[in-house]
């Protein structure tokens, strides 16, 4: 659970460890793939973030086997929990409302059926 430890491991030729890390990554991979399919081929734009884009391998990884798709961006960091402690200060002091999920598609499916 803890990347910075994986990760050392991986750069102190630990196998078990290298062999997680690879399949994270072509996990990751073959998920763009999957969506590329479903997109029809048309795909924009790859955006890769969070925290584990700061380890160069694993944005190598990716573009090795997924650059070809779209062009990649990459935005490292990790503000998810922040953003998530902002929303939850705003409601608690009354700035924003919230949200109730019904679970119901805020969407018409029948817009995406071929006309």
């Amino acid at each position: 659970s803890n990347s910075d430890t994986i990760h050392e491991m991986v750069d102190n030729g630990d196998e078990y460890a290298t062999l997680v890390w690879q399949a994270m990554i072509y996990q990751v991979a073959k998920t763009i793939g999957s969506m590329a399919t479903v997109l029809h081929g048309k795909v924009d734009q790859i955006i890769l973030t969070g925290g584990l884009m700061r380890f160069d391998d694993i944005k190598k990884g990716i573009e090795e086997s997924c650059g070809w798709i779209a062009p990649i961006t990459v935005y490292p960091g990790e503000l998810e929990m922040m953003t998530l402690a902002r929303a939850g200060y705003e409601y608690l002091t009354n700035k924003i409302e919230a949200k109730e999920y019904t679970g119901i598609p805020v969407f018409d499916p029948k817009s995406f059926e071929k006309k």
